[in-house]
């Protein structure tokens, strides 16, 4: 393996929860199976609403969520959006626009049928992934209901 995918490899490893506690091989046999695409500035990726099956991963660039036209959140690389729709069919819960040029990784919930060998951990990180975002949300309903952080 030459230097520069060791380095890619690692930096994913690190920088994207997703993969935590994936080997190498598992994670090349992941990234075999999903896109690659770029998005320039304020591109509408995924819409409110709208079904889906596919999840991103930002590898480089800002993207924002937005619920009925309010910025939620900033993301940038390493994050993960759209990962719901890996497990239901439901429709888009908000809308994410790139702000700056995005590299972006996609695939969908058919690629991880073909993974099902290490699924397991990653859904284990998705689980935790979505756990933090549920924490983060309550905090913020706290604050608008009570004015002040709960604790």
């Amino acid at each position: 393996m030459n230097q520069d995918m060791e380095t890619l490899l690692q930096r994913l490893q690190t920088n994207v929860p997703l993969f935590h506690g994936l080997d190498h091989g598992q994670l090349i046999r992941f990234l075999s199976l999903t896109g690659r695409a770029e998005v320039p500035p304020q591109n509408v990726v995924i819409a409110q609403n709208e079904t889906g099956n596919e999840a991103y991963i930002i590898l480089s660039g800002q993207a924002e969520v937005l619920r009925e036209h309010k910025v939620l959140a900033r993301l940038g690389p390493g994050d993960i959006f759209g990962e719901l729709a890996l497990l239901d069919s439901l429709p888009r819960s908000a809308t994410v626009r790139t702000v700056s040029s995005c590299v972006l990784l996609r695939f969908d919930r058919s690629d991880l049928d073909k993974i099902a060998a290490f699924w397991p951990i990653m859904l284990r990180n998705l689980s935790l992934m979505l756990a933090n975002r549920l924490r983060d949300t309550d905090e913020l309903i706290s604050v608008w209901l009570n004015g002040r952080p709960r604790g």
